[in-house]
C-alpha cells in the first residue's frame, strides 16, 4: 500500500448519507463539475460522465428524493425524465437547470402534499378490505398517475399508519392479539396522534436544517458521488464530523444532552462534568428557546425538535461556540456562550473478559465494535493500542484462547485492522492491495513473532465489514483463527475522505481508492466470507449486503504470490460435526430456524390490505417473530463464568455500565456460547493428539 495514502488513514466502511445544516456555497452550479473530476482522479474505476452514467445519476437522486412516491406524480416523472440523456451536459458545462426545476417541483409539491394530508385527516379514516396499500421495492418507485391518485395513495398509507398504531398500541402478545376487536373511538385517538406526527414530518420537509434547497443540492451531490459506487458519498463538514467521531474515542462536545417534552419542548436532559457547561448557569430541566452559532449567528431550528439529532449537529459543527438561551424553572431567562471541550467516550472502547469454566481451561472475549484510528496522530491511541493492552491483561490471566466478537463491525481503519492481524501472525502478508493503475501491493506484518499464540475463534455475522471482513480474513488464511457465524457483508474496498478543492474544507467526499484481496489473490468484495462453522441468524436472508447495490464494484481476483508459515492446522470437519451436533439438539438455534420464514415474510412483505381482520393475520406474523426473539433474549447459559479481566472469577459484577451490560451479554448470548464450546473441543482435540 503507498505510504501517502496510510498518512491520509484509509477508512473500510459501509457509506454514510444524509444532509448538511450549514452551506456555504459560492458556486452551486460548477460544484458537480469538481466533484467528478477529483472522484475520477482518485477513484479506483474512473467513469465517463456520459448518458449512462446520466441514467443512473437520476434514477438514483429521485429514488432518495422519494423512496416511495409520495412526493412526485408520474406526471412529474414524465417532465423530470426529460433530462434523462441530459445530466452529464449539465455536469460538464457548469449548468443548474435541472437542479433549479427540482428544487421548484419539490418545494411546490411537499406544500401541495401537506394540504391534501390535512384535507384527509379532517375526516375520519374509515378502513376497507376493497384497499391495499403497497410499498415501493428497492428497484421500482411506484408513482401515482396525477394528484388524484396521489390524494388516493396518502389516503390509504395514513390507514395503514392508523393499522399500525392501532396495534402497537394495543398489543404485546399473540393471546392479546387473538382478544383485540376495533373501536372506533381509539381509532380516532390515534388519528388525532398521526395528525400531530406528519406536522412536525411536514415541517422537517419544509424546514430542514440548512434550507430545502441547501438538502436538495446536498442529496445530489451525494448521488453524483454514490453513482461511482456506493461506498463513494459526499460529505459536507458535519457529516465528516459525526462519521469520523462514530470512529473514535474522543470527540468535540459543548457537553449538553437534550430531551423533548410531551408538550415538544427541547429540555436539559444532562450537563455533562468538565463541560463548560457545567461551569455557567445552565441547568437540567431548563427549556431551550434558541440555539444560535457564534460566528455566523445562524439560528438552529427548534420546531418539532429531535433531541438526539440536535445533540449530534451540534457537537460536530465546525463552530466551537454555541449561544443558548434557555428558561429555566422559575421563567427567568438566560443566556449563555458556551464553548466546546474534547471528551472521551466509552462507546467504542475496547474491554476484554475471560470465560471461566473451573476444571476447564480460559478463554479471553474481547469484542470490537469499529475499528477507530489514533487521535491526533496520538501514537497511545487507536483500536489496536487499546486491543493490544486488553490482551495482554488477557495474557496475564493465562487464557489458553482467544475469541473475537466482530459481529455488526462495519469496519473503520485499515491500518488499525492490520496492527491487530499483526499481534497473531509472524512477519508476513496479511493481504493484497490493487490501485486504480493496476498496481498490487502487499499489506505486511513487519513485526518478527506473534504477541498472541493461543488459538482464535472469530465471530461474525451479516453486518459484519471491511475492516472486520479483511482482519478475519487474515487471521483464517494465516491458520490462526476459525471463523464462526454467518455469511460476512462483502465489501473489499477502501475509501479516503478528501477536502473537496475550493470549498475551504467544508464539503468532502469519501471516494473509494482501492480494492484489497486476501493473500490468495481472491477477493470477498461482494460476495463475503463464508465461516469455517455456520451458525444460523434469523436475519440471514433479509440483511443487507454489498451484492445487493447495484452500483457496487464487482468481484474478482489477483495473481500474486505471497509466502508465509502457517501455525495451527485446525480440525474444522471435526469440530464443525460436533457443533452442528449441538445446534440441531438446541432449542435456541432450533427457534432461531424456525423464526428465519416467518421473518423473512415480516421484512419482505409490501402489499397490505387495510382491513382490520387481515392486518391482524399479518401483526400475528409479526409477534409471533418477536415474541420468538424476546423468549430468546431471556436465555441465561451455564458453561463458564464470565468476569472483567481485572476482576477474578469471584467477581462477577461492574460499577461500570459498560462493562455491566457487556458481562450481561456473555452470559445471556448462546452464540458466544456457541464459540466457547468449539473452543473446548479444540482443547479435547489437541489433547487426544498430544497424548498419542
Amino acid at each position: 500500500m503507498k505510504a501517502n495514502l496510510h498518512i491520509l488513514c484509509l477508512l473500510l466502511f459501509i457509506s454514510f448519507t444524509g444532509f448538511s445544516q450549514e452551506k456555504e456555497k459560492e458556486n452551486t452550479c460548477d460544484l458537480p463539475k469538481r466533484i467528478v473530476d477529483q472522484i475520477n482522479y482518485f477513484h479506483f474505476s474512473e467513469q465517463k460522465i456520459d448518458d449512462q452514467f446520466s441514467k443512473k445519476l437520476i434514477s438514483n437522486f429521485i429514488k432518495e428524493l422519494d423512496s416511495d412516491g409520495l412526493i412526485f406524480t408520474q406526471n412529474d416523472m414524465n417532465s423530470i425524465y426529460i433530462y434523462e440523456n441530459q445530466l452529464d451536459d449539465e455536469i460538464k458545462y457548469n449548468s443548474c437547470v435541472f437542479l433549479d426545476k427540482i428544487k421548484k417541483i419539490y418545494k411546490t409539491n411537499i406544500l401541495k402534499t401537506q394540504k391534501m394530508v390535512d384535507e384527509i385527516l379532517s375526516e375520519e379514516l374509515i378502513l376497507s378490505e376493497d384497499e391495499n396499500y403497497v410499498f415501493s421495492d428497492d428497484t421500482t418507485i411506484l408513482y401515482a398517475k396525477d394528484d388524484t391518485e396521489l390524494y388516493d395513495k396518502w389516503k390509504c398509507l395514513l390507514k395503514y399508519r392508523l393499522l399500525v398504531n392501532y396495534f402497537k398500541y394495543s398489543v404485546d402478545t399473540i393471546d392479546e392479539l387473538n382478544e383485540l376487536s376495533f373501536h372506533p373511538e381509539i381509532a380516532i385517538l390515534i388519528q388525532e396522534t398521526i395528525s400531530k406526527n406528519l406536522e412536525c414530518y411536514f415541517n422537517e420537509l419544509i424546514h430542514p436544517n440548512g434550507g430545502v434547497d441547501s438538502f436538495i443540492e446536498n442529496t445530489y451531490y451525494n448521488n453524483i458521488a454514490k453513482t461511482f459506487d456506493p461506498n463513494t458519498t459526499y460529505f459536507s463538514y458535519t457529516e465528516k464530523e459525526i462519521f469520523e467521531g462514530d470512529l473514535s474515542t474522543e470527540k468535540k462536545t459543548f457537553g449538553l444532552k437534550f430531551e423533548v417534552s410531551d408538550d415538544k419542548k427541547l429540555k436539559i436532559k444532562k450537563i455533562k462534568n468538565n463541560s463548560q457547561a457545567k461551569e455557567s448557569s445552565l441547568k437540567i430541566g431548563d427549556e431551550i428557546i434558541s440555539l444560535q452559532w457564534n460566528t455566523n449567528k445562524n439560528f438552529i431550528d427548534l420546531n418539532c425538535p429531535n433531541a438526539s439529532y440536535i445533540q449530534r449537529i451540534i457537537d460536530a459543527n465546525k463552530d466551537s461556540k454555541i449561544i443558548i438561551k434557555a428558561k429555566q424553572k422559575d421563567d427567568t431567562i438566560i443566556t449563555e456562550v458556551i464553548e466546546k471541550v474534547t471528551e472521551e467516550t466509552d462507546k467504542n472502547k475496547v474491554n476484554s473478559f475471560v470465560l471461566e469454566n473451573p476444571g476447564s481451561k480460559k478463554v479471553g472475549y474481547i469484542s470490537l465494535s469499529s475499528f477507530y484510528s489514533q487521535s491526533d496522530n496520538n501514537p497511545k491511541s487507536g483500536v489496536a493500542y487499546d486491543f493490544k493492552n486488553e490482551l495482554r491483561k488477557l495474557k496475564m490471566k493465562n487464557v489458553d484462547g482467544l475469541i473475537l466478537d466482530l459481529r455488526f463491525n462495519g469496519g473503520g481503519s485499515m491500518r488499525e485492522a492490520g496492527k491487530i492481524a499483526s499481534f497473531f501472525t509472524n512477519i508476513g502478508p496479511l493481504g493484497i492491495t490493487k490501485m486504480k493503475n493496476g498496481d498490487l501491493e502487499i499489506m505486511k506484518d513487519v513485526s518478527v513473532g506473534s504477541y498472541f499464540n493461543k488459538p482464535i475463534v472469530i465471530l461474525v455475522n451479516n453486518y459484519s465489514a471491511s475492516a472486520s471482513e479483511f482482519l478475519a480474513a487474515a487471521l483464517r488464511d494465516h491458520k490462526r483463527a476459525i471463523i464462526v457465524g454467518s455469511k460476512t457483508y462483502g465489501k473489499g474496498s477502501t475509501q479516503v475522505i478528501l477536502p473537496i478543492k475550493d470549498t475551504k474544507e467544508n464539503e468532502f467526499l469519501k471516494i473509494t481508492v482501492e480494492k484489497f484481496y486476501r493473500v490468495d489473490g481472491k477477493s470477498f468484495q461482494q460476495v463475503g466470507l463464508t465461516p469455517d462453522i455456520l451458525l444460523p441468524m434469523y436475519f440471514e436472508n433479509t440483511a443487507h449486503s454489498e451484492l445487493k447495490e447495484p452500483l457496487s464494484l464487482k468481484n474478482d481476483r489477483v495473481n500474486k504470490k505471497t509466502y508465509f508459515k502457517t501455525k495451527y492446522n485446525f480440525p474444522i470437519s471435526y469440530l464443525n460435526f460436533l457443533s452442528n451436533r449441538r445446534v440441531n439438539s438446541s432449542d435456541n438455534f432450533q427457534m432461531i430456524k424456525q423464526i428465519i420464514p416467518d421473518y423473512d415474510l415480516y421484512t419482505d412483505k409490501n402489499d397490505f390490505n387495510l382491513s382490520f381482520e387481515k392486518f391482524k393475520e399479518y401483526y400475528a406474523t409479526k409477534l409471533r417473530v418477536f415474541d420468538k426473539i424476546n423468549l430468546l433474549k431471556k436465555y441465561e447459559q451455564n458453561s463458564y463464568t464470565p468476569y472483567h479481566s481485572e476482576a477474578t472469577i469471584l467477581e462477577k459484577e461492574s460499577n461500570s455500565p459498560k462493562i455491566a451490560y457487556e458481562l450481561k451479554k456473555l452470559n445471556g448470548d448462546f452464540y458466544i456460547e456457541e464459540c466457547y464450546k468449539i473452543m473446548v473441543d479444540l482443547f479435547l482435540y489437541q489433547n487426544k493428539v498430544a497424548q498419542r
